[in-house]
């Protein structure tokens, strides 16, 4: 299973940020794998990782993160069928990384989340991976953008269906991955979704085999 855990600093998020970095760097085990840390334009810090099961998930917490210098809260969010996209080759490396999640009507959890994966992207916004979440909000979703606005453009697109009844965004300063690329990149492929309307003869135009460090700004 793939999880979030953003972490809260005690007051100073460049030091809990450095915590992370040196503490799960290169970190390895049977049952969890850090593979990424975002930093948040709200000030806090998110490790994504994949975990055998939800005791892994637990015992890490409070073996391996509550020991963190600088972490004064945590929130681990488990994210359910992640379903990842490929996209455009010629997308810039300066598209921003934000992230929305979607507070959802029940009866169109489902259709949501698979017109999200079958829509055609364009060059100012595209989706990396979208995911269902337990709590306040339904979905998540993971997007490159050319700037906030065209966030904020497409989070109003999504109310307008009536489908929505909340969004929010988070804008990402910043990503580093904690684990070997090869181990990211497997792990991503085995949940590539590749929409119906990409076809063989469009194939080459698009990236299968995506960094998250590749987009937004520099660490």
């Amino acid at each position: 299973m793939m999880a979030l855990m953003r972490l809260h600093a005690k007051d100073d998020v460049e030091k809990l940020w450095n915590s992370v970095l040196a503490d799960l760097g290169g970190y390895e085990s049977k049952e969890i794998t850090p593979f990424y840390a975002s930093q948040s334009a709200q000030g806090f810090v998110t490790v994504s990782l994949y975990a055998k099961n939800p005791d892994s998930i637990m015992e890490f917490l409070t073996q391996q993160i509550c020991r963190i210098d600088g972490l004064s809260d945590s929130h681990t969010i488990p994210l359910i069928k992640p379903a990842f996209l490929p996209i455009l080759k010629d997308t810039p490396a300066t598209m921003g990384r934000y992230t929305i999640e979607v507070k959802v009507h029940p009866q169109d959890y489902s259709s949501l989340y698979e017109s999200l994966l079958e829509k055609k992207y364009g060059s100012d916004l595209t989706l990396a991976y979208v995911a269902y979440l337990f709590g306040e909000y339904d979905l998540l979703l993971s997007l490159l953008a050319k700037d906030q606005k065209q966030v904020e453009e497409f989070a109003k697109s999504l109310e307008k269906t009536r489908k929505v009844i909340e969004t929010k965004i988070t804008p990402i300063r910043r990503t580093l991955l904690l684990a070997r690329k090869e181990d990211w990149h497997r792990f991503r492929a085995r949940l590539l979704y590749r929409p119906s309307w990409l076809k063989p003869d469009i194939e080459a135009l698009y990236d299968f085999d995506l960094s998250v460090t590749e987009y937004g700004s520099p660490y």
